[in-house]
């Protein structure tokens, strides 16, 4: 179940009734306000599970803006009522580099799905090459100026499929396939694609990173310490 309530007012209650119907309109327009956060966001979020692909702009999703201490960030709670499924998002607009991710799993049945991201084309003139690192799957992007690294971790999971270019060309919503695109010289868009099984009332955490550099040594090496600064990410070494 969410975990937000909509009213302690008895249903007998005409008074309750009328109450439970203001909050509901509220709800759905704080709802709709929170969307409109999301797609200003350099990301976008998915998740695929049995032959549907619902993003959480899109109407089944229940999203809301959650207090948050840290200036300038956005914490954004979703809710799937339909599967039962919670996505908490961490954003910091002074730090786009780093992102959090919780998926938790709120009913008693194994939940066996797909985790999208999708980058869109940023603003400006779209890099000149982006490319897949097989090894470390990532996605780096080299333009004039610099060099930027995409990827995400789920801790304890496999390690995301990753691919660049045109969703549309890339991404089949209903299968949940997403092609394999290692090089892109005409477009800036990536994907990234997480399989997760996740028991009843399990919850899986994750990073999303977006770090820039003006040397692929030092995207690297920034990537590295991202990867040492978290406990979950066993990795010591980088071979790419």
């Amino acid at each position: 179940m969410p975990v937000y309530s909509i009213t302690n007012q008895q249903p007998g209650s005409k008074k309750g009734g009328q109450r439970m119907f203001a909050e509901r309109a509220s709800q759905k327009r704080q709802s709709e306000q929170t969307k409109g956060l999301l797609l200003g966001l350099p990301y976008r979020f998915a998740i695929w599970k049995e032959g549907e692909c619902i993003w959480l702009h899109e109407e089944e999703w229940e999203v809301f803006m959650l207090p948050c201490e840290a200036l300038k960030s956005l914490h954004i709670m979703a809710y799937h009522p339909r599967w039962e499924l919670q996505i908490t998002l961490l954003y910091s607009e002074e730090s786009a580099a780093l992102s959090t991710i919780s998926l938790k799993n709120q009913s008693h049945e194994i939940r066996e799905l797909r985790f999208l991201i999708h980058l869109p084309d940023q603003a400006g003139a779209p890099p000149e090459l982006s490319f897949v690192s097989p090894s470390q799957h990532v996605i780096l992007q080299y333009s004039k100026e610099a060099v930027s690294l995409v990827g995400a971790r789920f801790f304890q999971q496999a390690a995301p499929q990753v691919s660049v270019g045109v969703k549309d060309d890339i991404w089949e919503g209903e299968s949940g396939k997403l092609a394999i695109s290692p090089l892109s010289k005409t477009s800036g868009e990536c994907m990234m694609l997480m399989p997760l099984v996740m028991t009843g009332y399990e919850e899986a955490c994750g990073q999303l990173w977006n770090l820039e550099a003006k040397s692929e040594e030092d995207v690297w090496a920034s990537y590295q310490r991202q990867i040492l600064a978290n406990s979950y990410c066993k990795e010591k070494t980088l071979d790419h």
